[in-house]
């Protein structure tokens, strides 16, 4: 199979992974990097440019990851030659009326987070879940590093929320990514991860195939992939979360018992399951 990846490929970007991870399966992969062609060609140019790569490769698939800014039209102009199928990683929020016509137009859309799935199968019934997973390559266990950090959150803290969480609850920010991440979660005995309830990111998947221990809120349907209290621990509020974090920083033993099991369960979720999903649905269309 070979599928034309439209998306960003920069070392830090999630589409570079999932492109490696598709390659891993056999599949032929074209990265087409949308947002740096623009900037070369203008949008219209990198449109006509995309669409012509994809037909003179004779690609079997189109996937678009989000394509912010991107028009439906060049989907329409996709299905005249190979499947198309859309990839959403965020919130819900996110899935604006740009998006939503390029759902209508392509023939399969994934999703990461649950709410994300119900709000696109209100417009079309062609919408499923797909857990984004974790990189076999960047995120692994780094038994060899000292824990030095009690409590972290490894990411971007861009949101208020999140600002006003850290303000009542100190803790560390650390970031790092790709295999800089697994070392940011070795040094962490308590690894953060906050959710706005609709689903988590890849986040979670990340810190637990590093053998971390994750402290999270809860979000939608959680427990249809892991098991609070075995493979992570989860936290409601401020005040939920200051005593989750006394008691488990005083228990070192049952959160290497967490972290051991969350390890073993979320290894059904690689980057190379997400492929193979994708190329699965593929051969699945018409």
């Amino acid at each position: 199979m070979k599928i034309l990846f439209v998306g960003v490929f920069k070392r830090s970007s999630t589409s570079y992974s999932q492109a490696i991870a598709f390659e891993n399966i056999g599949v032929e992969v074209i990265r087409y990097d949308y947002r740096h062609r623009a900037k070369v060609k203008g949008m219209r140019g990198r449109n006509l440019e995309l669409i012509a790569i994809g037909k003179k490769n004779n690609v079997d698939a189109v996937l678009f990851a989000k394509c912010n800014r991107m028009g439906w039209g060049v989907v329409e102009n996709c299905n005249e030659y190979a499947k198309t199928i859309l990839w959403m990683p965020d919130t819900p929020g996110l899935m604006d009326e740009e998006f939503m016509r390029k759902l209508d137009r392509c023939g399969h859309t994934f999703c990461a987070a649950t709410r994300a799935v119900a709000k696109g199968l209100k417009r079309q019934p062609t919408v499923s879940f797909l857990a984004e997973g974790f990189c076999l390559e960047d995120n692994m266990p780094m038994p060899e590093i000292e824990q030095d950090v009690d409590v972290s959150f490894i990411g971007n803290l861009s949101s208020f929320r999140r600002k006003k969480m850290r303000a009542a609850v100190p803790f560390t920010v650390l970031k790092a990514h790709a295999a800089a991440h697994s070392k940011a979660v070795a040094r962490s005995k308590i690894n953060l991860n906050f959710t706005t309830g609709m689903g988590t990111s890849d986040r979670t998947y990340k810190v637990l195939a590093s053998k971390g221990f994750l402290l999270t809120e809860a979000w939608d349907d959680i427990d249809s992939y892991f098991v609070p209290g075995e493979h992570l621990a989860v936290f409601k509020g401020v005040e939920d979360l200051k005593q989750k974090i006394a008691y488990y920083l005083e228990h070192p033993e049952e959160r290497e018992r967490i972290a051991e099991a969350g390890y073993k369960e979320v290894q059904k979720y690689t980057r190379e399951a997400w492929a193979q999903a994708i190329v699965d649905k593929v051969e699945e269309l018409q």
